[in-house]
């Protein structure tokens, strides 16, 4: 049942035939250019950015708002190193699938295939 899940997390295609990251993608974008564009928190980050001094001679909490967007931040690469391990399981599923299906075709039969383009 997990197994499923994580299958559907990272390689289903929920909408339209888009790939999952694909959506949380355009989705995290989204939500990133409401909040830069229509919330104190946006303000605050491009103030800090313009010029931190004087975004703190101007009362923008500098110290608190920098701790919040660097938690963002590993919050963001924690869900994309999630995204990007579960990849090789969905790879793997799909090929004992496939060998469940096709007895024929070994498992190793989709890798050379893959492996000479990245290999100099």
């Amino acid at each position: 049942m997990a197994r499923r899940g994580l299958l559907a997390l990272g390689g289903g295609a929920w909408l339209f035939g888009i790939a999952n990251p694909v959506l949380y993608m355009i989705v995290l974008a989204l939500i990133t250019g409401f909040v830069l564009r229509w919330m104190k928190f946006g303000r605050y980050l491009f103030a800090i950015g313009g010029n931190e001094h004087a975004a703190t001679l101007t009362g923008v909490p500098v110290k608190q708002i920098k701790v919040a967007v660097y938690m963002i931040s590993a919050l963001s690469a924690g869900i994309a190193g999630i995204i990007q391990t579960i990849i090789p399981i969905i790879a793997c599923c799909w090929l004992e699938a496939s060998e469940e299906t096709n007895s024929e075709t070994p498992r190793s039969s989709a890798i050379p295939s893959t492996a000479g383009t990245w290999s100099r």
